[in-house]
């Protein structure tokens, strides 16, 4: 049996055509489907979007607009993980001790602090001048030996705190000597004694109370030490030389003082009495003459002071 081979006829004109069209199809749909499938990763996410730009802006305005967006949000971000943090912190640790309390020198400028009028060590010290009456009894059963007498001085009174002063003081007295000739010399009939003269130097502390704005008063307690001067003594025809003894003094006194001159000046008086003690020297010891005669005789010493009681007025000069 014989084969024979049947040529192939070329398709028909209307089959070609649609074979073509198929194969156009395919390739369009292959090309079109990737496109599609990628559009929506290439959008942009919808947090990253830039803010609509406002009416009227420029360009550069919205190219800056969008990244001070993105800082703005990270640093609300770190700031509330920062705010957390401290939050945290704080209730694990242990309260921190209160501050200092500030004082003058830290603040600038110094804040003014008005005075205060109603304090009495309103200045640092007073002086001024005394003047007063001293008496001086004596020991012995002739109380009235001496006479009281005229005293003037000066004063300063140094300032502490509102309740406190320190007064130094300076007086000198003069008092007349009452005693019959024979009194100090037996037989006398003339007896010259002059005036017996006290020098006074102390000092005291004053507890001070305030009163009143303007007036205040003290009690004052201190040392003193005196030197005593008597004349010479001039009996009949004999005179004896002028003679000095020392004394220690131990006074109390009361005092008040108002102001006359606000800060300025003052008035004060004071009243004191010393207890007197350790009095020494010539004054008040016996002494041996030889009188007209040849004759030795003796001389008694002035009787010792019992006491000192006086009474001053001042005029103080506040500084």
């Amino acid at each position: 049996m014989t084969l024979r081979h049947r040529p192939r006829r070329p398709p028909t004109a209307p089959a070609a055509g649609l074979g073509l069209v198929s194969g156009l199809s395919l390739v369009f749909c292959t090309l079109s489907a990737p496109a599609e499938a990628q559009a929506p990763a290439n959008e942009p996410p919808a947090t990253e979007q830039a803010p609509e730009p406002a009416p009227g802006a420029r360009p550069d305005d919205e190219a800056n607009q969008a990244p001070e967006a993105a800082r703005d949000s990270k640093k609300v971000d770190s700031t509330s993980g920062d705010d957390e943090l401290a939050d945290r912190d704080l209730e694990e640790t242990v309260p921190a001790p209160p501050p200092a309390m500030p004082t003058m020198a830290d603040q600038t400028p110094l804040p003014y602090l008005p005075k205060d009028e109603s304090d009495a060590a309103r200045h640092r010290a007073s002086v001024g001048p005394d003047f007063g009456v001293m008496a001086r009894p004596s020991a012995g059963d002739n109380g009235d030996f001496y006479d009281p007498g005229l005293t003037w001085g000066v004063h300063v009174r140094m300032e502490g705190p509102h309740w406190l002063g320190v007064r130094l003081q300076f007086l000198k007295s003069k008092h007349g000597i009452n005693a019959a000739p024979n009194e100090l010399f037996a037989g006398a009939a003339n007896l010259d004694l002059g005036d017996l003269v006290v020098h006074q130097l102390s000092a005291r502390i004053e507890p001070t109370w305030q009163f009143a704005e303007q007036a205040r008063a003290w009690v004052g307690v201190g040392i003193g030490w005196g030197r005593i001067e008597a004349p010479g003594l001039r009996i009949d025809d004999i005179e004896l030389p002028r003679r000095v003894s020392t004394m220690v003094e131990y006074p109390f006194e009361l005092g008040a003082s108002v102001e006359l001159i606000d800060g300025w000046l003052a008035l004060s008086g004071l009243f004191t009495a010393a207890l007197v003690n350790n009095q020494r020297g010539d004054v008040f010891r016996s002494a041996t003459i030889v009188d007209g005669t040849g004759q030795l005789r003796q001389v008694d010493g002035l009787p010792k002071f019992r006491t000192g009681l006086g009474g001053i007025l001042s005029i103080e000069l506040m500084l």
